[in-house]
């Protein structure tokens, strides 16, 4: 019995670590949940108060005073330097045009007449003008 204690020692320290070491080992692997990328609509609002200054002002006027018929336009439009913007009601200023053509005829007549009885003496210069 003498032997039996020590075999009986060798055999614990044999099964308590004392055997081949193994291969180390690398890091866990850690599971993770994989997704496909989609593209998606992504909706931004913003709800803010405030002021909004133009960063330019320009007065915009017609050149003649008159009832607007047609707007070429609307707010917020981009227009361009000379650009139609809107029509007006025409016919006052066309009646005023032939009203005008006419009186000229007339004159033109009136004097044509007076220059031609300057230079057949029966009236004056003077009395032409």
């Amino acid at each position: 019995m003498g032997r039996f204690w020590p075999v009986l020692g060798l055999v614990g320290l044999v099964a308590c670590g004392g055997g081949r070491e193994g291969a180390p080992r690398g890091p866990q692997a850690v599971r993770v949940k994989v997704t496909a990328v989609k593209p998606e609509v992504l909706e931004v609002r913003a709800t803010a108060v405030g002021t909004v200054e133009p960063e330019h002002r320009v007065l915009v006027a017609a050149q003649e005073e008159g009832v607007v018929t047609e707007l070429l336009v609307r707010e917020g439009d981009r227009v361009r330097k000379g650009q139609l913007l809107a029509r007006l009601d025409d016919r006052e200023l066309l009646a005023q045009l032939e009203e005008a053509e006419a009186r000229l005829s007339e004159a033109s007549g009136q004097w044509q007449r007076a220059q031609s009885l300057v230079k057949e003496g029966l009236i004056t210069a003077a009395e032409a003008d």
